[in-house]
Parts: structure tokens; C-alpha cells; sequence
């Protein structure tokens, strides 16, 4: 009898090898060929099958692979692999009659059944390279032409010199000169990446054809138009022998290396286009050539802003709002980046974070039983899926598929990356990380901590030892919102409208999109920050002159480092009936990271809240002043307006794709219409929020005071490190001042 040995059960290697035996129930043969998911050549298709390639090519190669612990064997892997790339060969439009007959310098985007040439098609191009590079001599001849063949056809769509005309193309990078400040919000620096990632590939395959210059001289500029910011416009810096204004066509991240996407602040596709920069590095240095110093043009600079985003226990987060799957996409996008950054890039805190990232993942694995990573708490997403014969796979079939490949295909990336790397030997093994990383040493904490400012972004947020605090203007899904995360307290918020208030109108828009920020302010202090402005809600179901409700809104970071302040006042800018308010909102997750439970104490006792079920009767208009949950956080309403505070529950995962349960704390929470004349007051708030409190001695006394003539709020708070602090906010002057007193 084979033994396994232990380190093969605990680390990443052995958590992919698991999922393999998951992923064989979800494997389709087609003849020579075959594919892991749905099979499309739609959408995520051809990326999904290339992942699932990459893990089975990686494993079959890799001595820290056990066959014995799977039962299937090395040979096994090697033919799924192959025929994985023999599938998207076929499928791709380099290998149909039409494009026989094309127009010779014509690269259309591939009709229906085909994929290629479009501006999300370069991903699971660079794929296919990086499983052809594992597969080495494995790989048959006449697979390695095909994948030639294709690889030339997405390098020609890419050129640089060529643009976008079609609506499928994703976006090359910006034609015009840097954007002023609040007009990014969709910047494409991942397109450039991907794109840089495909040409880097058919270059280094095919160096002698006819358009290899050309696709040399488009990858350099690609790369640079990546991570490019405003002030590269005039930077003399020389990068692959021109400096950076020659190719500079514009910027794609903002001043201080934030980076927008879909219109707010987006970590994932930060990590999303540096996964590509890494990956072109890659392609370069396994071959012993020298890679473009483009690859990790500014690079560093954005991973300064991500890496204060990666909290205590590994968890990403989003002070803007996600709008795809929790603990994924961004999650585990960031793996091989950390990886990269933690043996080249001269950074420890990366390898300690990539640890605590992989642990979450396999903790989810190892809850689950079966090998898969999200059939737990994403399965649904897979009902009504089917093969039959003229069946189309639905969005949430492709997010299912990528959800449970992006694991072990990022984790086993990282581990090519930490293995090819000048310390190769001596970080060969893959992290253990069931157990997970352990406390955050100290010095790596007081390296992440500090307040991040980006204006052009409308976003700001503060970490310190105890807490994590954000603010952004320019949020997913409501025009604001807020975190407040303490110490240890990764799996308690829900990123998506933390702290924006509910009103439905009669004769309102539909859509929240209506909302919209009129003006805001932001000044930073040392140890905190505060930011105040007004957001809108327009009157009626069409766009008219005036506002139904106009909220001023407050939000302080106070310098203890683990306290902070809430405020908002919603008036009625027209005569409006209210007809459903959750005006304080907070959202709670609870799912299976944290048992799916949590407790709640309050002010004569305390409740338990279930995942999935109807909250506690204690939860439901409880008149008290403050609550604890799970001696993490503490919340403290300060205002004297005795509303009482609920909690809605969802019957189902309310996140984004289904990921998660979450519920909403609510105050208050009031259904039946309302009437408000013009100018009358529909909500005043003041919370204080707390980490890591317990007992009642974090409870302060306080003062909050608003003016009735205009807005205008004065707080006085005392903060958890002895002192007292005056808050004054004044939205008629746009000023706001935090002192201690």
C-alpha cells in the first residue's frame, strides 16, 4: 500500500489535487478532445477549460503530486490537459473555413460557436501558452502549431496601432490626454495587461514571423499603458529603450495608483493586470531571455495601495463595493501576485498574506468535503445547467465554474511563480495553510497601517492595528458608503451600500441610480481622517428640476485607532411620501467562515442570529442604545432620537452571485407611507462604532447636536485611548474639524 505523506495532504499542491477528483464529475469527453465546465465558447468558456488545463498540466508534472492520494495517475492528467488545448484549438477562429478565406490583414471577432479575436479573448490565449510551456514535450506537434496559429491571430487583433470599432473589444487604453480629476471610473488597465500577455506569447512562439516586430513593439506598448498614471505624460524614466511619454497614450490608474473600474474603486483589476504583467515576466524568464521592463512598469506602486487592503485573516477588501463573488476573483487573482512580490519584489509582508489568503480557500475546501470549493455556498448557481443539444449556459454557469477553477488554478500559479524565482529551492513547497498564517507579526502590521487618500477616486480609508475604515464617494451599486472592520473581523462585513440609507418614494425612480453625490470633502489628520458631502434622491419616476430627500452625511476615522463616527441627516427637498425607510444601515455577513452564527448582546440581554432564518424576536425593535456583536464590534447610537433597531434577514445568499448570507442592521426599519412636507426632517443618525469591545466599559458619554436653521452637526465623543474629541461639521460651508479636547 502507497503512503501519502502528511505535507502532501496539507499544502496547496494537495488541495488542487483533491478538487481534481471533484472536477472529474464535471469533465466532458468529445472525441480526442474535451473540457472541464460548460464547454461554450462563449464568455468564460475558453478561460474556464484553459485553468482547468493549467492545474492538470501542473500537477502532472510536479513532484509534490501524489497520485496515489487521488487515484488518478500522472498520465491521466497529462491526456485531460491535452485535450483541453485540443478543444480550444478546434473552437478557436484561427481554425475555421472562414478564417481560410478572410481578407488577408482582416481579424474579425469570431462569430457565434467560435472564440477569438475580441478584447477579452488575449486571457485564455496567454493561458493556453502558459499550459503549453507546462506540458513541454508532453505537448503533441500539431497541438503546438494549432496553438501557434492562434496565438498569431490574437496578436494581430492586438496590435497597438490597431483600434477598437467593435463593441465586443474591451478597450485598448485611452485615446485622449489624462483624464481630469472624477472622470475615470472605467479605465481599462487590464486590457492592456491581458493584451500584453498574449502578444509576449506569440512573440516568444513564433519570433521569426513576419509580424513578430510588430507584435514586439505593441506589447511594449501595452505594458506601459497598463498601471500608466497622469504623470507618466512627462516622464523621462526608459523603459524597453524609449522613455515613457513616447508611448504614453494616456493614464489608466490615478495619481496615487488607485485604480477604477466599472466606475469605482476596484482592487480586482488591479491584481487582475498585474497577474498579466507577472505572467509576461514569466514567459520571458523560463526561456533565459530578459523580461520587459515594462512588465513591472509601476507595478510597486499600485501594490503599496493593495497591500493595506488584504486584512488580518487573509480576506480582501473592498471599500468601494464588489460586484462579482466573495472570498473569489479578486481573492485569488491577488495569489501568484503575492507570490511574485514576496521572492522578487523585496516585500515579507507578501509572503505572510499570500499564506493567510490560500488558508481561507482551504478552509472552504476542507468545510465542503467533496474536493470542490464553492459547491457549498455556490451550487445554485448551477440549477438548470445541462449539455443537451442546443442549451445555453446562463451567466451564473460560467460565474459557477470560474468560481470553483480560480482556486486551485491561482494557488498553483503562485507556486510556479514562487518556484521559478531566484530563491526557487528554498520556496519551492507550496504555503500550508489549513491551519492558517498565524497572528500578523508585528512588524509586517505596523507596515500596512496608515491613511490612504485618493481624490480623483472620491475614496479614503485608514488602517491601524485595531480597525480597518473607509469611505468612498463613488461606490458600487449606491453613490456612497462606508466600512468599518475591527481586528480579527475579516468575515463580518458585506462590502456592497455598508452605511447608505434605504427610502422608497411614492412616484420614485426605480432604479438607485438616481441617487447621486452633490459635492464632498475630505481633510486627512494624523491618526485619522473625516469626510462629509450630500447625496440626492431626485423626485419622481422621470428626471425633474429639485430633490425628494437630500442627505448630509459624515463619516469620521477618529486618531485612537479603533474608533469612529457616523452621521447623517435626510431632509425632504419636496413635499414626498415616505413609504419604506432602513435609514441607519449596517450590514453583517454570516456564513460559513464565521459558523454561520453570530451573537448579539445588548442592553438586557442578548440573541443569537442564525444564517438563512428569521431573526430573533429580541432582534426585532429593540429600543436599545447599543449592541456587541460577537465582542468584536460595538455599536453606540448617540443621537436622542430613541428609534429602535432591527435586523432583516434574507431567506437566501443576498451578495453578489449568490456568495453569501448577510444580514442588515436597521434603524430604523419602518414600513407604511409617511408624509413629509418640504424642508421637514425624515432622519438624524450619530453612531459611534467600536473594535474588539467587550463588558459595557467601552460605552462613552456623548453629545450630538444639530442645528435646525441649516445643516450642521457638533459631536463630543470620547475615544478608546483616553481622550475626548469635538467633531464639527458644517455643510453649508463644506468644513469639518476633529480636535481633541
Amino acid at each position: 500500500m502507497t503512503t501519502v505523506p502528511e505535507h502532501a495532504v496539507q499544502n496547496t499542491i494537495a488541495a488542487a489535487s483533491r478538487w481534481l477528483t471533484f472536477a472529474e464529475r464535471h469533465w466532458r469527453d468529445a472525441g480526442e478532445s474535451g473540457y472541464f465546465g460548460t464547454g461554450s465558447a462563449r464568455a468564460q468558456g475558453p478561460e474556464t477549460t484553459a485553468e482547468h488545463a493549467f492545474v492538470c498540466a501542473f500537477l502532472a508534472q510536479h513532484a509534490g503530486y501524489y497520485p496515489a492520494a487521488t487515484g488518478l495517475s500522472r498520465a491521466h492528467l497529462t491526456a485531460r490537459a491535452v485535450a483541453a488545448l485540443r478543444h480550444l484549438m478546434a473552437t478557436h477562429f484561427s481554425a475555421s473555413p472562414e478564417n481560410r478565406t478572410r481578407p488577408p490583414g482582416s481579424h474579425p471577432m469570431a462569430p457565434e460557436g467560435w472564440w477569438g479575436g475580441d478584447g477579452m479573448t488575449p486571457k485564455p490565449a496567454t493561458y493556453v501558452s502558459l499550459v503549453a510551456d507546462t506540458l513541454g514535450d508532453a505537448l503533441p506537434a500539431e497541438v503546438r502549431e494549432a496553438i501557434r496559429r492562434a496565438l498569431a491571430y490574437e496578436a494581430d487583433t492586438n496590435l497597438a496601432e490597431e483600434r477598437c470599432t467593435e463593441r465586443g473589444h474591451h478597450g485598448h487604453y485611452y485615446e485622449v490626454p489624462p483624464i481630469p480629476t472624477e472622470r475615470f471610473g472605467a479605465s481599462h488597465p487590464e486590457s492592456n495587461a491581458w493584451r500584453a500577455g498574449a502578444l509576449a506569447a506569440a512573440v516568444l512562439r513564433w519570433p521569426d514571423h513576419p509580424r513578430a516586430a510588430r507584435w514586439e513593439d505593441s506589447l511594449y506598448r501595452h505594458l506601459v499603458n497598463a498601471f500608466s498614471v497622469p504623470q507618466d505624460a512627462t516622464s523621462d524614466a526608459v523603459v524597453d529603450g524609449k522613455p515613457v511619454r513616447e508611448r504614453f497614450l494616456g493614464a489608466n490608474v490615478h495619481p496615487n495608483f488607485a485604480l477604477e473600474h466599472h466606475g469605482f474603486f476596484h482592487p480586482c483589476y488591479a491584481f487582475k493586470a498585474m497577474e498579466y504583467m507577472l505572467l509576461t515576466a514569466y514567459a520571458f524568464e523560463r526561456r533565459g531571455q530578459k523580461a520587459p521592463d515594462g512588465a513591472t512598469h509601476h507595478l510597486l506602486d499600485v501594490w503599496q495601495v493593495l497591500r493595506r487592503l488584504i486584512l488580518w485573516q487573509g480576506r480582501l477588501a473592498y471599500p468601494a463595493g464588489a460586484d462579482k463573488h466573495r472570498y473569489g476573483w479578486g481573492h485569488t487573482y491577488m495569489l501568484p501576485c503575492l507570490a511574485w512580490i514576496a521572492t522578487r519584489g523585496g516585500d515579507d509582508a507578501a509572503a505572510w498574506l499570500e499564506r493567510a489568503a490560500s488558508a481561507l480557500l482551504l478552509e472552504e475546501q476542507r468545510q465542503h468535503g467533496d474536493g470542490s470549493f464553492v459547491s457549498g455556498r455556490m451550487g445554485s448557481l448551477l440549477d438548470g445547467f445541462t449539455h443537451a443539444p442546443g442549451a445555453r449556459p446562463t451567466s451564473d454557469h460560467f460565474t459557477y465554474y470560474r468560481a470553483e477553477v480560480d482556486p486551485p488554478f491561482y494557488m498553483l500559479l503562485a507556486g510556479m511563480l514562487r518556484e521559478a524565482s531566484p530563491t526557487g529551492a528554498a520556496s519551492a513547497a507550496a504555503p500550508s495553510a489549513v491551519e492558517g498564517a498565524g497572528e500578523l507579526p508585528a512588524e509586517i502590521e505596523s507596515s500596512l497601517g496608515g491613511t490612504f487618500e485618493e481624490p480623483d477616486a472620491a475614496l479614503v480609508f485608514r488602517r491601524d492595528p485595531g480597525r480597518f475604515v473607509s469611505w468612498s464617494w463613488r461606490a458600487y451599486q449606491e453613490p456612497a458608503a462606508g466600512l468599518f472592520i475591527p481586528r480579527g473581523g475579516d468575515h463580518l462585513p458585506e462590502w456592497n451600500a455598508n452605511l447608505a440609507p434605504v427610502f422608497v418614494l411614492r412616484d420614485a425612480p426605480h432604479r438607485k441610480a438616481g441617487r447621486r453625490v452633490r459635492w464632498h470633502r475630505t481633510v486627512t489628520f494624523e491618526g485619522g481622517f473625516a469626510t462629509l458631502g450630500i447625496v440626492e434622491q431626485p423626485i419622481g419616476p422621470e428626471p425633474r428640476p429639485g430633490h425628494a430627500l437630500v442627505q448630509h452625511a459624515l463619516y469620521v476615522a477618529l486618531p485612537d485607532g479603533r474608533s469612529a463616527v457616523y452621521a447623517d441627516e435626510v431632509r425632504a427637498g419636496s413635499d414626498v411620501t415616505i413609504l419604506h425607510q432602513e435609514g441607519f444601515r449596517f450590514n453583517l455577513a454570516n456564513d460559513l467562515f464565521n459558523g454561520y452564527r453570530r451573537r448579539l448582546r445588548f442592553q438586557g440581554g442578548e440573541a443569537a442570529l442564525a444564517a438563512g432564518v428569521d431573526a430573533d424576536a429580541r432582534l426585532i425593535d429593540n429600543p436599545s442604545g447599543w449592541l456587541v456583536v460577537d465582542d468584536l464590534l460595538g455599536i453606540q447610537f448617540l443621537d436622542d432620537t430613541r428609534e429602535p433597531w432591527s435586523v432583516r434577514t434574507c431567506p437566501q445568499r443576498a451578495a453578489s452571485n449568490a456568495s453569501l448570507w448577510y444580514a442588515i442592521l436597521c434603524r430604523p426599519l419602518r414600513s407604511g407611507p409617511r408624509a413629509l412636507a418640504a424642508g421637514a426632517v425624515a432622519q438624524r443618525t450619530c453612531v459611534r462604532f467600536a473594535a474588539n469591545v467587550s463588558g459595557s466599559g467601552w460605552l462613552t458619554r456623548a453629545n450630538c447636536a444639530w442645528r435646525d436653521e441649516c445643516p450642521g452637526l457638533e459631536v463630543r465623543v470620547d475615544g478608546l485611548d483616553g481622550r475626548r474629541y469635538r467633531i464639527a461639521a458644517d455643510w453649508e460651508e463644506h468644513t469639518v474639524s476633529v480636535q481633541a479636547v
